[in-house]
């Protein structure tokens, strides 16, 4: 099993070859180009190839004269700015505040139209961006840990090696916040043991005390939620019930989705259970009513419920309710 330095060795290989690849004159890969997706509208289909060059310039894989350097930076600067301006998502990341960082050193009064550009690229450059340098991010890989090592290789979307920096990270054992951690890391990972152990972990470590502050309920809430979606996931569809009613308080709380959502997840999963529960559903929001406490931002998912548990009289109210909320 490769180690950590090693892994990061790796990764470093890969951003010396962009960057050659860019010197050589294949510069399209890494310049701002439109895509449209159905999700996020316009976005930058080589966002990622570009921040590869920027980590590269930033860890300095490939010793260059200043020059060249120089007219690098100040391409990649530009075309940030550019995808930045474009992005229907707005926004920014780490290869705007690298390279707003890295132009520092090459700043003439000439490059103010540009930075006034980036400052004013998208609402977040706006409010966010910092022009005048001060990101200081690590010149080099030595000063990563795991968790950053991690973050890193998932932020460059290299999933191999963020599989095997998790595997390191997992390896001594997890406790406390490390399954909070872990929970994030599938997200990258997309392996199901990951999601299951960080799942499991979460849900223990909010359930082992008595929850006493507002930070505590809200673990809690996300933990039982995750835990009940889980089960009902897997078909432990028992399991995903029992705890679903015993949690019934935490899944209320906050403006009572997560109740619902819970009880979406259970009925999807399993059509013996669906009365059941639809039945308790029915139960809560007659309390929700009652105590003025029957928030418009579940009224998709009762509405869902009500389909599938063939209540037409529900459907019916849940689409007036949501036409009336406009």
């Amino acid at each position: 099993m490769m180690g950590q330095r090693e892994i990061l060795s790796r990764i470093k290989e890969r951003l010396t070859a962009d960057i050659d690849r860019y010197l050589a004159g294949d510069k399209a890969a890494y310049l701002y180009k439109c895509r449209h997706t159905e999700r996020y509208g316009d976005t930058d289909e080589n966002r990622i190839a570009r921040l590869r060059l920027v980590y590269g310039l930033q860890f300095g894989v490939r010793e260059l004269p200043e020059n060249e350097r120089e007219q690098m930076v100040r391409k990649l600067f530009e075309q940030e700015v550019k995808a930045c301006e474009n992005e229907s998502f707005q926004g920014f990341g780490a290869g705007m505040e690298m390279l707003a960082d890295m132009m520092q050193k090459y700043r003439t009064s000439a490059d103010e139209e540009l930075f006034t550009r980036a400052k004013n690229a998208n609402f977040d450059c706006w409010c966010g961006l910092m022009t005048d340098g001060g990101y200081n991010y690590p010149a080099s890989t030595d000063e990563y840990d795991i968790v950053d090592s991690i973050y890193l290789a998932a932020e460059l979307e290299m999933t191999e090696e963020v599989c095997a920096l998790v595997d390191i990270f997992k390896e001594n054992g997890l406790e406390g916040e490390d399954f909070e951690k872990l929970r994030r890391f599938a997200e990258y990972t997309h392996r199901t043991e990951d999601r299951e152990q960080a799942v499991r972990g979460c849900y223990e470590r909010a359930f082992e005390s008595e929850i006493t502050d507002e930070n505590g309920k809200m673990r809690a809430l996300t933990a039982a939620e995750e835990m009940i979606g889980l089960l009902a996931e897997k078909g432990e569809v028992s399991a995903a019930e029992e705890l679903f009613k015993k949690h019934t308080d935490v899944l209320t709380s906050a403006n009572r989705r997560a109740f619902y959502t819970c009880a979406l997840c259970i009925m999807q999963a399993d059509e013996s259970t669906r009365k059941r529960i639809w039945k308790y559903v029915k139960k809560n929001i007659r309390h929700s009513v009652r105590v003025g406490e029957f928030y418009s931002v579940c009224y998709g998912d009762i509405k869902n419920c009500a389909e599938i548990a063939g209540d037409g009289r529900y459907v019916r109210l849940m689409e007036m309710l949501i036409k009336k909320k406009g």
